[in-house]
């Protein structure tokens, strides 16, 4: 074999790279008001309201109020008052909100009126990274900037400005700080992840750690989230040194408990990343990885309050997704540790999950199908490759091994149409690629190495109907996309970069007949025709509407490409003009007819 690197075309500077036309249009299912995705935080207003702002379609806020009816107070767009990579919240005794995004912090009144307290930089007065709020009673606001210069800020409510914690590990200074909290007699509390503590600022400005029961609870871990009762109990959220998620409780005799574990059962938690406690000490919780908020009462009793729908054609975290020859798409889910279908008249049905199959997903990461239906689910952390048939019968393709046919941490899986699968995989001592033939023979392509035939890490594999296969690897920090030919020639053909045409990590791929190449790279879809010329699916500057934030991506047999938008948990689809204007134009012949 040997290796021929190719430049990527190149984008003269300001001119708007070349796009493909056609039409966006959502797949899955939107969780309704009353239902939440990966919640970030919970509030409550002075009137007993509670409100939880959750990551569904690009971030929203949420209102409940005490008859148990849900409204909308904001959500993304692209009015100038929309929310933007909303994280936390908090209300001061005047009833007005303040948010925390990217990069900037926002006040909205009474009468729903947007201010801008804060603007993103680097500089004293302003935020990069936003990650916690609270407010005195005399509307003090308190903010945590956790990168890239951790800092704990004070605005009074006259605007004044001062700095209350800079960065490093001295009493008083913080390097992660991830959560605040207020008591009633004007502490100021401050949980510091990165130097693993929690500290307190008394009125006078004097800083001190509080002390752990060590006898009780072990290590603080990392601290998260943190909120304070009326009593002064102080309430901690995080994770353990094992990274497990739990929730810690303080007494105000500085007693410890730990109120949860991880888990997904009623009462456990993954990453608490809000909490706050209504005024007859209930404590409210946003529980993310579980998709959705609990309630703690004060006799201990755990009840949800709103979680994710997780009927068919909802997503709570898809991984990957292919289209069999029939035209039916699947779409496998890591977190929720299932496989969904969903047919060609657009009905989803749940295929296999925890309950309903003998075999067992602990993180199925990708999937293919192959000319005959059936389908191959790759399992990075049980180290196998399980394989389900057209009738639903699953059986293992490839086991744990080193062997040919065996796998170590794989990573992905793809077909060439024509009964070749090829399986990449970490392997002991770095990347690996490996063909199953339509014979069931098994070979190594292409392993980890100091030859010129060798690879990095590898991770996405996409693999053409003339043969061709396409590797994304990487090593000592450097990216590349590459293609062996039939003839077993190796080609880079696209470089670490930014502009079009170059890539930094590929989160998946796909190809068509026509031989254009479709790939997820970052925030961006781009495409490679078969001439080698690079165009904008989707992304910053492809004046789409498509994903916010695509992680994978197939294509059928029609040019019709599926992309999975991976931060708002959701499955989109792009149909090239032409094949949208002419269902468009047949849709209305066939209403015309009724």
């Amino acid at each position: 074999m040997c290796w021929i690197a190719l430049a990527s075309p190149a984008v003269i500077s300001g001119e708007a790279p070349p796009t493909l036309r056609g039409v966006w249009t959502v797949l899955s299912k939107p969780q309704p008001l009353g239902h939440a995705y990966w919640p970030s935080d919970v509030a409550i207003d002075g009137e007993g309201q509670l409100y939880v702002a959750d990551s569904e379609d690009g971030g929203r806020i949420q209102k409940r109020d005490r008859n148990g009816t849900w409204t909308l107070v904001a959500s993304a767009g692209q009015s100038p008052d929309a929310l933007k990579d909303l994280r936390t919240m908090a209300f001061d005794a005047s009833g007005r909100l303040y948010v925390a995004e990217n990069a900037r912090v926002r006040q909205r009144d009474n009468q729903g009126i947007w201010t801008t307290l804060v603007t993103g930089g680097e500089g004293l007065w302003q935020v990069t990274y936003p990650s916690a709020l609270v407010l005195n009673q005399d509307g003090t606001l308190y903010i945590a900037d956790m990168y890239p210069e951790p800092k704990v800020l004070q605005r009074e409510p006259d605007g004044y400005w001062d700095v209350l914690a800079g960065k490093g590990s001295e009493v008083g200074q913080v390097t992660r700080p991830q959560g605040l909290a207020r008591d009633r007699q004007g502490n100021l509390y401050v949980a510091d992840a990165g130097t693993q503590r929690i500290q307190m600022r008394d009125p006078k400005g004097q800083w001190t750690v509080v002390d752990v029961d060590a006898a009780l609870v072990g290590k603080l871990g990392y601290p998260g989230s943190l909120t304070t009762d009326a009593a002064g109990t102080l309430y901690v959220g995080g994770y353990t040194e094992a990274y497990k998620s739990r929730l810690l409780r303080r007494d105000p005799q500085g007693h410890w408990s730990e109120l949860a574990t991880e888990g997904s059962a009623l009462g456990q938690v993954k990453w608490s990343s809000g909490m706050v406690v209504d005024s007859t000490g209930a404590l409210y919780v946003a529980d993310s990885g579980n998709n959705r908020i609990q309630k703690r009462d004060t006799n201990g009793t755990w009840t949800v309050v709103c979680e994710a729908l997780t009927e068919p054609g909802y997503f709570t975290g898809p991984t990957d997704l292919a289209v069999d020859s029939r035209g039916d798409l699947y779409v496998l889910e890591g977190d929720a540790k299932r496989l969904q279908k969903r047919d060609r008249r657009g009905r989803w049905t749940v295929l296999k999950d925890a309950q309903t199959a003998k075999v067992e997903f602990q993180l199925p990461v990708a999937l293919t199908a192959d000319p005959r239906g059936n389908l191959y689910v790759v399992d990075m952390n049980y180290n196998r490759v399980q394989k389900r048939n057209r009738s639903g019968k699953w059986e293992l393709f490839a086991p744990t091994g080193t062997a040919p046919g065996e796998t170590i941490n794989p990573r992905d899986v793809s077909g060439d149409g024509s009964g070749n699968l090829y399986v990449t995989d970490g392997g002991l001592s770095g990347g690996r690629i490996q063909k199953r033939d339509r014979q069931g023979r098994w070979t190594v392509l292409a392993e980890a190495g100091t030859g010129p035939d060798s690879i990095g890490q590898v991770g996405a594999i996409g693999a053409a109907p003339d043969g061709s296969v396409y590797v994304f690897d990487w090593s000592e920090n450097k990216s590349r996309l590459r293609k062996l030919d039939p003839q077993g020639r190796w080609t880079v053909i696209a470089s670490q970069g930014t502009e079009l045409g170059q890539v930094r990590y590929v989160g998946g791929m796909a190809t068509d007949a026509s031989r254009k190449l479709y790939l997820v790279d970052y925030s961006r879809v781009q495409v490679r025709d078969a001439d080698g010329k690079w165009y904008l699916l989707a992304g910053e500057d492809s004046g789409t509407a498509g994903p916010a934030s695509p992680s994978n991506i197939t294509v059928d047999g029609h040019g019709v490409v599926y992309v999975i938008d991976g931060a708002l948990s959701r499955v989109l689809c792009w149909t090239p003009q032409a094949k949208a204007q002419a269902s468009a134009t047949a849709t209305e012949k066939k209403e015309g007819k009724r």
